[in-house]
């Protein structure tokens, strides 16, 4: 019974798998450029 459960569930998982295109979510032309400032204090040592 343990090995029908088995491969039943390698089944699923082959029957499952596929090679789907996957769109870039980094892609320069749907997520902008962000700029970032800093302001450094020597003193205290802290940036923000």
């Amino acid at each position: 019974m343990k090995s029908i459960r088995i491969i039943i569930a390698l089944l699923v998982l082959v029957g499952c798998s596929h090679e789907a295109k996957r769109e870039n979510p980094l892609d320069p032309e749907l997520t902008p450029a962000v700029t970032l400032t800093v302001a450094l204090d020597d003193t205290a040592g802290t940036a923000t």
